[in-house]
């Protein structure tokens, strides 16, 4: 079996940090709202990140 031929692309669009809501909830409604209209198999998954800038290390939880 190839991977491939079983992988979802997620490429439907591009974050534009020109076009971002200052306010991260409206953001996020925003996206929710886009998510739900384009009928997505799974419209309330997310992945959750932070990162340290400190020790310049990520972390990502998905929920």
């Amino acid at each position: 079996m190839k991977i491939d031929a079983i992988r979802r692309s997620y490429t439907k669009d591009k974050l534009d940090l020109d076009k971002l809501n200052a306010d991260p909830i409206a953001q996020f409604e925003l996206w929710l709202k886009d998510a739900i209209a384009a009928e997505l198999p799974d419209p309330t998954a997310m992945c959750v990140a932070t990162v340290n800038s400190a020790a310049s290390r990520h972390s990502g939880w998905y929920c």
